[in-house]
């Protein structure tokens, strides 16, 4: 699944004229985005680091504290950026340089991700690892899992940027400093090395891949399904012990590397030998060692199944934060001189599709994918990718489309198309080069084309899959095979345009973004619209007893109502006052109040005090835009646009929906639009001879036939 990853910007001002030290006007702030799901635990470490309000460091012989903040600039108004003196919000990563008066300045660095940092950093590390020893990472029997993380976090900390070093550097420049040549990267090796004795290199070797970059990132998932791949392929007489390579978590059967959920949020670290035979760590140093040894072997014929966790920057790797990219696992399979294919469950999988022969992928470069759970119910109970993928091997009567009795990996990808879950976009190498087209040439998905023209271009497999899609939709409903829409829609008279990620909705969050004269203009006719209800005055109010408070809710003749949180007064006639109105209870009312359990009250019969309620207006007129987003609704086929707001008259964001939308697809995801594009590259591929052998290398893979890959036939 996918993990997010997250960079450190740290900004520094400081005077250029001297003054009493040049410390005293050094800001440190770390910059967040409004969609960081790792930042709690970033700021945790922080804050180990001896990083909470300030800083020390040692500047001219003397201990200065640097100020320390955090900021998500995303979320604050136009008003606090310019007192921060942004022009505007800077993009992530940036690097570059304020200016802030005319004898200061601000410098936004661009910091390093947690897997780079400089030499002194490498030094300490280097010590580090030699102190803690190879097993330092292998649980106790007693020990806690957050005593685990605890050690875990030791290690990552000798990762972090040297804040100082970077004080320092800022220190030195009078414009913004190039870090070109100050950083390096280490590889964590902390894992058995890769151990090949008894394999018969020679023949068909399937390896195994388990992606986790540590053992709280490794759940039971991943070990479960890749024993259930194994046993398939037994099926089929492959000899998982002669000829199968595993490198998974730490490389040995008995550390506790595996994450399991016992019950509800209650985890522990297990061992799970489900191989006899693990040969090592998924690491950088084994992955180049293995590919090593397969490229001495001729004609050699090699299938890299990947379970576990994605990232959208490259695949996990055991104790390493630098992740294995499909350019530098596509050097390796070069230099192998062989074929070889990949399969892979993980998130944002289909970006390594040109990194082999060819690929299988439950997912496409741009989204996620289902699993990675750490509960065995839930691993038992529900479907992933690549499991299915396997499991065709057992349902060869329905996967064996062109009935020729063999299946081809291309068969395989499409019965866990069809079979697998829903929530994925099932993605292979073929579906890569048309995406690589159509980049280049994009008028061709604008132009109209209908599922029943494309359908002679599919060989038996693609027909059967676009014909069971195709069930229940009209033969002339456009169907999009863009990855992002532009989608306009009115509001207050006012046309709004925001861009949608129609591959994956609920990420379009990420992609769009009013601008700040569209964020000035939805206040605009929120003012309008919120003034109007309080012209047209009030209908009735609602009130009800909550232990010893009363709550109430204001509707408004238009049909609006606001919710309240400040609570309602009792008078000595037992009336009910606020601060704007007062409420002439009946006898039957005041009873019911009374009650220990009392019910919901509506009244008419209210006083309003005009200038309290003209000041009410006035609060509730002062708006702060905070962010905008956009919810898919439970079954996907709704898309809501909406945004949050404050008002100055409480603490509490407010939601306001500026429009819903229908999502045309969401049973079949982008399934369908991108079969469809497929089958239109393969009509288009013959006019442009730049994409003809790549496109009959890619479709020669896939129709491969997995018992003759395996046979080396």
């Amino acid at each position: 699944m996918k993990k997010p990853f997250f960079i450190i910007f740290l900004l520094f001002s400081f005077l250029t004229y001297g003054g009493p030290t040049d410390l005293e006007r050094v800001e440190l702030i770390l910059i967040t985005t409004p969609y960081c799901e790792i930042c709690p635990n970033l700021k945790r470490l922080i804050k180990k680091k001896g990083v909470l309000e300030s800083i020390s460091y040692r500047y001219k012989g003397n201990v200065h504290f640097i100020p320390f903040k955090t900021i998500d600039p995303y979320s604050m108004s136009k008003k606090k950026l310019k007192l921060l003196e942004y022009e505007k919000i800077p993009s992530l990563p940036y690097l570059g340089v304020y200016k802030s008066g005319f004898f200061s300045q601000k410098f936004l660095i661009k910091g390093r991700p947690l897997g780079r940092f400089d030499q002194r950093d490498l030094k300490l590390l280097k010590l580090k690892v030699i102190s803690l020893g190879k097993k330092f990472f292998q649980i106790k029997k007693n020990e806690a899992i957050e005593d685990f993380q605890e050690r875990i976090d030791d290690v990552f900390l000798l990762n972090f940027p040297s804040l100082q070093s970077f004080i320092a550097e800022a220190l030195k420049h009078k414009s913004p400093p190039s870090l070109k040549g100050v950083e390096t990267s280490l590889g964590m090796e902390i894992g058995t090395p890769l151990n090949l004795s008894g394999k018969d290199l020679s023949s068909v070797n399937v390896v195994y891949i388990g992606n986790a970059d540590n053992p709280i990132n490794n759940p039971l998932f991943t070990p479960i399904v890749l024993k259930t791949i194994q046993k398939g392929l037994s099926n089929l007489g492959f000899n998982n012990q002669k000829q199968g390579i595993t490198l998974f978590g730490s490389g040995q059967n008995k550390i506790r590397d595996v994450l399991k959920m016992k019950k509800e949020d209650e985890y522990v670290l297990v061992s799970h030998p489900f191989s006899k035979n693990i040969n090592g760590a998924f690491n950088r140093k084994n992955i180049k060692e293995l590919f090593s040894q397969l490229g001495k072997q001729e004609n050699k014929k090699g299938l890299f199944i990947m379970v576990g966790h994605g990232a959208q920057d490259g695949a996990l790797l055991w104790f390493e934060k630098e992740r294995l990219e499909k350019n530098e696992l596509k050097r390796l399979h070069l230099s192998t001189k062989g074929q070889n294919i990949i399969v892979s469950g993980t998130c944002y999988g289909g970006q390594f599709y040109n990194a082999l022969s060819c690929g299988f992928f439950g997912a496409h470069p741009k989204t996620p994918a289902i699993g990675c759970w750490s509960s065995e119910n839930k691993i038992i109970s529900k479907k992933d990718y690549t499991r299915t993928f396997f499991s065709s091997l057992k349902k060869r009567k329905v996967a064996d489309l062109n009935s020729d009795g063999k299946l081809s990996f291309q068969e395989m990808h499409w019965y866990a198309s069809l079979h697998g879950p829903k929530e994925d976009l099932p993605f292979t190498s073929l579906d890569g080069l048309a995406r690589t087209f159509f980049k280049k040439y994009p008028i061709f998905l604008k132009q109209k084309n209908s599922i029943e023209s494309l359908i002679p271009y599919g060989n038996p497999g693609e027909k059967y899959v676009l014909k069971k899609l195709k069930k229940g939709l009209d033969d002339k409903q456009k169907i999009i095979m863009e990855e992002v829409k532009i989608h306009q829609f009115k509001v207050g008279g006012e046309t709004f345009k925001i861009k949608l990620d129609v591959l994956n909705p609920l990420s379009s969050h990420i992609i769009f973004r009013f601008t700040q004269k569209e964020r000035e203009l939805i206040l605009s006719i929120l003012k309008s619209n919120i003034n109007h209800d309080f012209e047209k005055g009030i209908k009735k109010i609602s009130f009800q007893k909550f232990g010893k408070k009363i709550f109430f809710k204001v509707f408004f003749k238009t049909g609006k109502k606001i919710r309240f949180y400040d609570d309602l007064q009792r008078d000595e006639s037992g009336n009910l006052i606020s601060d704007f109105f007062k409420i002439k209870l009946t006898k039957k009312e005041k009873d019911i109040l009374n009650k220990t359990k009392p019910e919901k009250v509506f009244s008419k019969n209210f006083i309003i005090f005009p200038e309290n309620f003209k000041s009410l207006k006035k609060e509730y007129l002062q708006l702060e835009f905070l962010e905008e987003f956009i919810k898919t609704s439970k079954n996907g086929k709704r898309l809501s646009i909406g945004i949050k707001y404050k008002d100055a008259h409480d603490p509490w964001p407010k939601i306001h929906i500026l429009k819903t939308i229908n999502n045309i697809l969401p049973k079949y995801r982008l399934l369908m639009p991108q079969l469809m594009k497929r089958l239109l590259f393969k009509k288009l591929v013959i006019d442009y001879p730049n994409y003809i052998s790549r496109f009959q290398s890619f479709e020669r893979c896939e129709n491969q036939s997995i018992e003759d890959f395996l046979e080396n036939k």
